[in-house]
């Protein structure tokens, strides 16, 4: 178990706790294998799930370390027990249903909800659900390049999206821009736009501390505020350089964040090193971006904990986060006293540092859960440092069905959790306006004034999310290897369109 927060050890194996609580609920997913071409969790049969979820609230899901399961699907002799012992996690549909109820969009004060709303539906139009197609990192393209370029690379052709920047390009004002505003957007990538965006929804965890599966009984008090968001990603390049606009990006982000979860009434923050891992991000420029989001943010958090262990970065040792919020109380004091350098002080001094005396961290996640256990009254929010995909694409956990991917927040919290199930297709939240939101420049929340989507354009979402990709099948053979044998469908039969799902 990684301090970060990460889970090396489950990430190496073929079967994770989430893909126990998949089964469990006749969820068919694509399964982790070795091959990173094929790392997405495809979820197959949703919305079937979703309805049955639905139209049994009161039945009550055992989520159990299942050795059959396991010697099926890999013909390996070791018992799944030994891995996630014997107990049962037990949660109703109806908390399931809550889960998926849960999640909130929110876009921060950079990005106009018009646009945000009107780019998702011209991203499912296009089939596009990920930032990174075909091998190339359609996110890295400028939205200017995107509208005045012919052919991208890969052969993308995202005509919906064209049209939209055309349509926005000649009236900004219907899309709540100014021309400045335009400009700036234009110059943005789709990257950049990612990090514009963060979503919410509740979280339970399936293991406890020794990587077992938790003992849980329906109705436990135990639900955790999950925010995810992202840095800034650099597409195929680390050497780009990280501008100013980047750093006002992430102080937009992280302050949509602090009022994202003052939203949901949560009065206790915990925050891991964001940006700061694969994408290479530097510690001064995402911890100063944090500290003067939570220095102008709400006052109403009780406590926020930071673990600010991130990845090896070149003349950083890990004690950064400590030296620059020091550096920002000393600061603050020794400013003339006002009313609001008063205030910014004291948000400041609600901060925890979790770094260890030794230099480790502190496991976020089951701390986090502790702290929903204990502090119920108060609630806990836990920000996942996630990407693009998840925020503004549709894909969650992003490279979670890799085999050893390594420590990554995102994935390690969805290999864990019940979360794998909050696919924008099956919580439909672009069919829930009161659900979806924009944080002004002065802070406060503005809701949708109608859903994202259509019920038609739903449906479109659903068969894009559903289907199996066709390098999925066009690879078949070399997936089935490193799969293993397939587990039989709910029929008993099996078929190639089967052969990579758990069922």
């Amino acid at each position: 178990m990684r301090n970060s927060g990460g889970y090396d050890p489950i990430l190496s194996l073929p079967i994770r706790p989430a893909n126990l609580f998949f089964h469990a609920i006749g969820l068919q997913t694509t399964l982790p294998c070795s091959n990173p071409d094929y790392s997405t969790l495809r979820l197959l049969n949703g919305s079937q799930v979703r309805t049955n979820i639905a139209n049994n609230p009161n039945t009550i899901v055992s989520v159990v370390a299942n050795d059959q399961l396991f010697a099926a699907q890999r013909g390996n002799t070791r018992l799944l027990t030994e891995l996630y012992g014997t107990n049962v996690f037990r949660i109703t549909n109806n908390e399931i249903m809550d889960i998926l109820n849960s999640q909130r969009i929110y876009t921060s004060p950079l990005l106009p909800l018009p646009v945000y709303q009107a780019l998702k539906k011209a991203m499912i139009m296009d089939n596009i659900q990920s930032l990174s197609m075909n091998n190339h990192e359609f996110g890295s393209y400028t939205l200017r390049s995107v509208l005045e370029e012919a052919v991208l690379e890969g052969n993308i052709s995202p005509t919906h999206i064209r049209q939209l920047l055309t349509n926005i390009n000649t009236y900004p004002e219907h899309y709540g821009l100014t021309n400045p505003q335009k400009d700036l957007l234009f110059a943005s990538t789709f990257f950049q736009l990612g990090a514009m965006v963060v979503q919410t929804e509740k979280f339970h965890i399936l293991i406890d501390t020794n990587g077992r599966i938790l003992a849980r009984e329906p109705q436990a008090q135990d639900d955790i505020l999950l925010i995810n968001l992202c840095g800034i990603k650099r597409g195929n390049s680390l050497t780009t350089a990280y501008t100013d606009y980047d750093q006002t990006i992430m102080k937009n982000t992280f302050m949509t964040a602090l009022i994202a979860a003052q939203h949901s009434r949560k009065g206790i923050l915990v925050i891991p090193a964001v940006g700061m891992g694969v994408w290479h991000g530097h510690p001064l420029r995402y911890w100063s971006a944090l500290l003067d989001a939570i220095a102008n943010g709400p006052d109403t958090f009780t406590a926020i904990f930071v673990n600010p262990n991130h990845e090896w970065c070149e003349n950083c040792t890990g004690q950064e986060f400590g030296g620059l919020l020091n550096q920002y109380k000393t600061r603050l004091r020794d400013s003339p006293s006002s009313p609001q350098t008063q205030q910014k002080l004291r948000n400041l001094e609600k901060i925890c540092n979790l770094r260890n005396t030794d230099g480790t961290g502190t496991d976020i996640v089951h701390f986090a859960y502790y702290l929903a256990r204990t502090c119920a009254d108060i609630g806990v929010a836990l920000v996942n440092a996630s990407g693009p995909n998840c925020t503004l694409g549709n894909i969650k956990g992003e490279k979670i069905n890799h085999i050893s991917y390594g420590n990554a927040t995102e994935e390690n919290f969805y290999s864990i959790s019940l979360s794998g199930i909050c696919y924008e297709y099956m919580t439909r939240i672009h069919r829930d306006a009161e659900n979806t939101f924009h944080i002004t420049h002065n802070g406060t929340l503005e809701h949708a004034i109608a859903p994202t989507l259509t019920e038609q354009e739903h449906n479109r979402l659903v068969r894009l999310s559903e289907q199996i990709p066709s390098y999925l099948l066009v690879s078949y053979d070399g997936l089935g290897n490193a799969l293993g044998p397939a587990l039989s469908n709910a029929s008993g039969s099996t078929s190639s369109a089967s052969a990579s799902l758990v069922t």
